[in-house]
């Protein structure tokens, strides 16, 4: 019974249970009385399970349980019958350190522990302690599982939120068509662009990159539209303030490692003119078709530094007055950035050229050509940046 007890100790994955069947079969088998369990924690050896009265072990007897092999009490030497301290004292060993001990009384009979009794016993207590330590990687794997599966659902709440952030709605505006998407890395992301009404029929067109991925980078990111939004309905509109403004905000609010990259750009179709400043942000391109029916670039540069690095900065504001056909590119550097499994980058002239071979179609067609020609470029390699682009077209107002 003792050899078939050895054979299934590992099978049983609850270590309470694992205790229990195996100290009731020790104590029916060899007619044992009294059977305690000691399990190591922090260094000591606590009782975990006890049949009949708990026994007792000095700490010069527990302090020799290093190795898998049965000790028997150095005060009584297994002769004397003694119901206060254990005759025999099995280790309970696991692969790498020590996990406990069971101690044993005397046998009913008082006769000695055979060495056939002890043969099995060791066999058997390194089968429990094996147990013992397997179930201890299960329930360690099981909380991490439950850990991981708590991290996906709140990586999935906080991709949903940052979803409600990007326009859910574009504005309608005579004679603009806007379109925009933004993919992340890690499910959220620093990633930011908007396009919203101002007042007078203007419309608001930003777009941004937060330092950093993920969890941090998106709570910025969220600083950042929420300044953007609340500073264009109580100031006067001007952008260079406006910028300063916000800078100083986000600085005050992120770590110091942490900063932004910003483009934001006001549009007045009563004028047709786009007024914007750059933050450090890639700058973006205007395509205008020339006579011989290409088109020529114009990058949108002038502003200053990222927005919150620094206490204080001061920014220029752009001005471009926009013809009809007129096309905005704005973009993250992670569209023209994305590389290959070369590490060989894609590149804003290849970009632009993407750009401009799909420049008749709708302005949601160009964006998702956009995409499509990075992807094919990258060939599957994994990226490493968030991916946004954000268009606006220019036609004659009706």
């Amino acid at each position: 019974m003792l050899s078939q007890l050895a054979k299934t100790a590992q099978t049983i994955s609850d270590p309470a249970a694992l205790i229990q069947t195996v100290s009731h079969q020790i104590s029916q088998v060899l007619h044992i009385d009294q059977l305690t369990v000691l399990l190591c924690k922090n260094g000591n050896f606590e009782p975990s399970y006890a049949i009949g009265p708990a026994l007792n072990m000095p700490i010069r007897v527990l302090d020799q349980v290093r190795t898998s092999t049965p000790i028997f009490n150095s005060e009584n030497d297994g002769r004397t019958p003694d119901w206060q301290q254990p005759e025999l004292l099995l280790p309970l060993p696991g692969r790498t350190q020590l996990l406990g001990a069971m101690a044993l009384g005397p046998k009913r009979s008082e006769e000695p522990y055979t060495p056939v009794d002890l043969r099995l016993l060791e066999s058997v207590s390194v089968q429990t302690g094996l147990g013992l330590e397997l179930s201890e990687v299960a329930a360690s794997l099981a909380a991490a599982a439950v850990q991981q599966a708590n991290v996906v659902r709140e990586m999935e709440v906080a991709r949903e939120v940052q979803e409600r952030l990007f326009p859910q709605r574009l504005p309608a505006i005579p004679g603009i068509k806007i379109a925009g998407a933004c993919r992340t890395v890690f499910g959220v992301g620093g990633d930011y662009y908007d396009a919203f009404e101002i007042g007078q029929g203007c419309l608001g067109l930003a777009i941004g990159d937060v330092s950093g991925k993920g969890i941090s980078a998106a709570l910025l990111m969220a600083s950042l539209r929420a300044c953007l939004r609340t500073m264009t309905r109580t100031t006067s509109g001007e952008l260079t303030q406006l910028m300063s403004h916000l800078n100083r905000l986000i600085y005050e609010a992120s770590a110091v490692n942490r900063y932004a990259t910003f483009f934001f750009g006001i549009f007045d179709p009563r004028t047709s003119k786009f007024h914007c400043v750059n933050a450090g942000h890639n700058p973006p391109v205007l395509l205008r078709k020339t006579a011989n029916g290409s088109h020529e670039c114009t990058r949108l540069d002038c502003g200053g530094p990222v927005v919150g690095l620094l206490t204080e900065a001061s920014y220029e504001q752009g001005s471009v007055v926009f013809q009809p056909g007129d096309l905005l590119l704005t973009y993250t550097d992670g569209i023209s950035e994305a590389m290959n499994s070369a590490e060989e980058e894609w590149g804003e002239e290849a970009m632009i050229a993407a750009a401009q071979q799909s420049i008749d179609g709708t302005v949601e067609e160009l964006v998702k050509a956009i995409f499509d020609a990075a992807d094919a470029f990258a060939g599957g390699a994994p990226q490493h940046d968030d991916m946004t682009v954000l268009v606006m077209r220019y036609s004659l107002q009706v």
